[in-house]
């Protein structure tokens, strides 16, 4: 059945409209339904919505199944909700999901995933998650919801630390609503807990209580210059300070900095290409990303310099050999690069080759350094709009939908854009035919 919701203010809260199929509206005569939530709250109101639309749907389709004519049809303007309280939500809405686990066995198969975690890192994840799972009695993982997550937060500001008897500080509250929002976050992955009812730690450590919001300087990045980036690739073709040894990824991570210098697409974009997707027409090669984060960056890329063409070459020659020498998991056999190691939560291949790019950066470059692996992209764009291409097609190659200009807005921010400037100061000059005063 298609439906979709409308939240609008009602009495000063949430509603939620729920529309009538077009097949059901003559038996019916109602084209739709409006019942309030009992929430001026809107994540909130997003976490009931889908339950009260449900419960919408099951009431429509029992009158339908009943027979019963229009006239006797009595569908309630606003039933009162039940109250929010911990381990009180329904069922989940989902009939087709399978149960959600308890914390106990969803934070064990966290724990199986943390590959990269530091010892210290996943001790302090296991305290987080043991007291946490105490103080909730070890309670499936979808019945926790938003308003027991800031119990749990107050709960945390007056609890002493069991190390020094002082309340915790504002910074270890945090740190502790961090591991718990990371922690639903995987847990929405993994189908354990449903993702319209949104993240109940989500924004939980914005605000405390008390405490005045630390404002923290967002610093401006720029693109990366050329010099840069040839520093950066000798840094990766050198040896670790520890071992002495060249790195694992060596080849790997030289790649990735030249594709993301030559086509401003995203790291995790070119980590993940797989050989399907390239198509060599001798003097170019075309490259077709798919399975981006967003609908535009599913786009074409075109190789035209022959280094970077002789790369992709190059990497499909070696790819080939690692499948007849070496073991390759399955699901890397048809990766470009398919000795990289997935890892998080979500399986990337960019996991464990991006710490090794940005362990390199930082020792090269030190931590203060103004531009990160995503800066390539802003020094792409930089160079299109010096170039004077159009918005559309930078877009286009770029990623981006052609709803608004976010080259200019977002990526050109602490760019070199005096061609462009300079390139518009004389036609501006030529269409005023001159200075006003010949010389």
């Amino acid at each position: 059945m298609n439906r979709k919701s409308v939240f609008k203010r009602k009495g000063g809260g949430y509603a939620v409209r729920y529309h009538v199929p077009a097949e059901l509206r003559k038996t019916l005569g109602k084209r739709e339904i409006v019942r309030g939530l009992n929430t001026a709250d809107r994540h909130e109101a997003m976490i009931l919505k889908t339950g009260k639309l449900l419960e919408i749907q099951a009431e429509v389709f029992k009158l339908i199944s009943g027979g019963s004519p229009k006239s006797s049809i009595v569908l309630p303007v606003d039933s009162r909700q039940p109250e929010l309280h911990h381990l009180k939500r329904k069922e989940p809405t989902l009939p087709t999901r399978r149960k959600s686990p308890r914390l106990s066995r969803a934070a064990r198969e966290w724990f199986k995933m943390m590959n990269g975690v530091t010892p210290h890192t996943k001790n302090r994840y296991r305290r987080s998650l043991t007291v946490f799972t105490e103080y909730f009695c070890d309670c499936r993982v979808d019945e926790i919801e938003r308003r027991d997550a800031i119990a749990y937060v107050n709960h945390l500001k007056a609890t002493p630390s069991t190390r020094t008897g002082r309340p915790l500080s504002p910074k270890s509250i945090k740190t502790e609503i961090t591991t718990l929002s990371s922690f639903y976050k995987v847990a929405t992955h993994l189908g354990f807990y449903p993702e319209q009812f949104g993240n109940p730690f989500h924004g939980a450590a914005a605000v405390i209580p008390g405490v005045k919001r630390e404002k923290t300087k967002i610093k401006t990045l720029r693109p990366v210059t050329r010099d840069e980036a040839i520093q950066y690739l000798e840094a990766c073709a050198g040896t670790t300070a520890s071992t002495h040894k060249p790195f694992k990824y060596a080849f790997e991570m030289k790649a990735i900095i030249q594709l993301l210098w030559a086509t401003g697409a995203r790291a995790n974009e070119i980590a993940s290409l797989e050989r399907d997707q390239i198509s060599d027409d001798g003097d170019v090669i075309w490259l077709q990303l798919r399975n981006s984060k967003t609908e535009a960056g599913n786009r074409s890329l075109c190789l035209v310099g022959e280094s970077e063409c002789c790369l992709i070459r190059e990497a499909l020659a070696k790819a080939d050999a690692a499948l007849l020498t070496s073991k390759v998991p399955n699901e890397n056999r048809n990766l470009l690069f398919p000795k990289l190691l997935r890892g998080g939560f979500d399986r990337k291949p960019y996991w464990y080759v991006g710490k090794a790019l940005e362990k390199v950066r930082k020792d090269t470059f030190g931590k203060d350094v103004q531009w990160d692996m995503h800066s390539f992209r802003r020094n792409a764009v930089a160079a299109l709009v010096n170039a004077g291409v159009s918005t559309s097609e930078r877009n286009l190659v770029i990623g981006h939908s052609n709803k608004g200009d976010i080259g200019i807005s977002v990526y050109s921010k602490e760019a070199d854009l005096r061609k462009v400037v300079k390139r518009t100061f004389y036609t501006l000059y030529e269409e005023l035919s001159g200075g006003v005063i010949e010389v």
